[in-house]
């Protein structure tokens, strides 16, 4: 190769080493750069899903309800978001626990009827009234409970009030309790929860309910008061015994075919008034019958009746109250003074409906009553202590309410066991209170086994006999059997008033203790703050 092709060939190389060498830095380069984006997108996420797990901590820490003023008192005093939802979770448990024992354990489905759906949040559904949710409703109420509490317990440390040693007691153990049961407490009240505030909280209410016992306690009423009211209200504090029963007019009416389009039964304007002349006249024809026996035996002779399975509603409904309902279409007639026992009446019941616009009344049917019984309830009162031994299963797996003779009988030696104890000791009202309170299985028994105000006729018929067995004297004791057991009996003493009297009496300290309460409540005012950290998306059932 001569030296010029060599010369040529070098530059050709460095040509070429050249091009590859930009090309290698372009790749570098552009490396280099994919890194740097790379390395900035990785710690952008980082970042991102560290601040999102910070904010899943900061939302969870209960820092913002802790620290977010729901309330302000005109005193200055705030409630956080944390401190008010103990009384907005606490309004929701109670109206659930309220409807659980209306419904007879089925709270869901009565509070469903009330419009409230418990597998859905609070905020997210219209309240009865419409104009807001339940949600809303909740922190009203929780609100409206913070101010009266706050109200109460201003007043008893203004009175020099404090706590009683056994209240502030039984906090202490609540709380030494639920000491490893944070966790718990958060999950029920929210994430703001701390031992420090919910003691507070329990010490709150605790103040505030014994002020108002001690104070609905003091409460007196003298003779001249009583009276006026008895004057006032005289026969809201009369008892009415009575039997009614009701002769539908869909009992008179015709058989027919149903419509296949609307899927109802219509009747013409002549048949239905031939069934309503027909129900009314069987109403009419059992007013011969004056006495409580002979009413039932004429209910069950109606034709409506003869073929009827079904006893209860062949029979008339009976009633002993002073609380007659205004809407019933015979209070007026029971309560009049001049009613004597025997006396019948026959009253149309109907019902009212829109119908194309117009509003219009049917007769449904026809409302025979018996008048048996006034009484004006001056009826004596006794207070007692008494020690239940209840009958029991020897199978404690038998849950029937019929008990062998064996088990009756182990029920009475224990009874007389714990008799001859008392007898065998100091024999006093004292002593006897404190082995009730060892002994007995009734609820009483945290009270020494007193029960006051009890007004014959209130208790069980053998506990009632004895009670106000003619000449009991105070001290009197002895062993009673009755269908919950054996009763070991102290009398401590007659009642202070008659039953009309502690009904009156009773009114009148309602009356009162209101009027004190609202008067508190109005003198403090309360200023709304931020809301929104309360547990208004709370989901009750998980609809399970």
């Amino acid at each position: 190769m001569s030296a010029s092709d060599k010369k040529k060939l070098r530059k050709e190389q460095a040509a070429g080493m050249t091009e590859r060498q930009k090309q290698a830095r372009k790749e570098a380069t552009t490396v280099k750069i994919y890194t740097w984006i790379f390395v900035t997108v990785v710690i952008l996420a980082v970042v991102i899903a560290v601040g999102v797990l910070i904010n899943r901590w900061f939302q969870g820490s209960g820092i913002l309800e802790r620290n977010t003023v729901a309330v302000t008192f005109d005193d200055g005093k705030k409630l956080s978001a944390a401190e008010l939802n103990y009384y907005f979770i606490d309004a929701v448990v109670g109206d659930y626990n309220d409807a659980y024992s209306t419904s007879g354990g089925y709270a869901d489905a009565y509070l469903a009827y009330l419009g409230l759906d418990t597998t859905k949040p609070l905020d997210q559904q219209d309240y009865i009234t419409g104009n807001e949710t339940w949600a809303d409703h909740y922190t009203n109420l929780a609100i409206n409970n913070a101010k009266q509490t706050y109200a109460v317990c201003k007043e008893a440390k203004a009175q020099g009030f404090t706590l009683p040693e056994d209240t502030a007691a039984a906090i202490d153990t609540q709380i030494k309790n639920l000491v490893n049961s944070l966790a718990y407490l958060k999950s029920t009240y929210g994430p703001g929860t701390t031992m420090d505030s919910f003691r507070a909280y329990l010490e709150d209410l605790a103040l505030a309910s014994a002020y108002q016992a001690e104070y609905n306690d003091s409460l007196t009423f003298d003779a001249e008061r009583i009276a006026a009211y008895d004057e006032e209200h005289a026969q809201d504090f009369n008892s009415y015994t009575y039997a009614y029963y009701t002769v539908p007019v869909s009992s008179f009416l015709p058989n027919a075919d149903v419509d296949p389009e609307s899927g109802s039964v219509t009747f013409t304007d002549e048949q239905r008034a031939e069934a309503e002349a027909a129900a009314e006249e069987a109403a009419q024809m059992l007013l011969v019958a004056k006495e409580d026996t002979l009413f039932d035996k004429a209910i069950a002779a109606m034709d409506i009746n003869k073929d009827n399975e079904n006893a209860a509603s062949s029979k008339a409904n009976r009633y002993f109250s002073s609380q007659i309902s205004t809407s019933a279409v015979y209070h007026d007639w029971v309560l009049d003074e001049s009613r004597q026992p025997g006396d019948m009446e026959v009253f149309p019941v109907t019902s009212t409906s829109t119908q194309d616009g117009e509003e219009v009344t049917t007769t449904t049917g026809y409302t025979v009553v018996l008048f048996q019984e006034r009484s004006d309830n001056r009826i004596r009162m006794a207070d007692v202590r008494h020690i239940l031994i209840p009958f029991a299963h020897a199978d404690s797996s038998d849950t029937s309410d019929t008990f062998t003779d064996e088990e009756k009988q182990t029920a009475k030696e224990k009874a007389e066991e714990i008799y001859q104890q008392w007898k065998d000791g100091e024999a006093t009202e004292d002593s006897f209170a404190a082995l009730a309170a060892k002994e007995s299985s009734d609820s009483s028994a945290s009270n020494g086994g007193l029960i006051t105000d009890i007004y014959e006729g209130m208790t069980v018929e053998p506990f009632n006999d004895w009670l106000f067995a003619e000449g009991r004297q105070p001290g009197d004791n002895d062993i009673v059997e009755s269908e919950y057991g054996y009763h070991v009996m102290y009398y401590v003493a007659a009642g202070e008033n008659n039953y009309r009297d502690y009904m009156i009496i009773e009114s009148l300290r309602s009356a009162d203790m209101n009027e004190w309460l609202n008067g508190l409540v109005e003198s403090v005012t309360v200023t709304d703050g931020n809301t929104s950290r309360l547990s208004r998306g709370l989901v009750l059932s998980s609809g399970q």
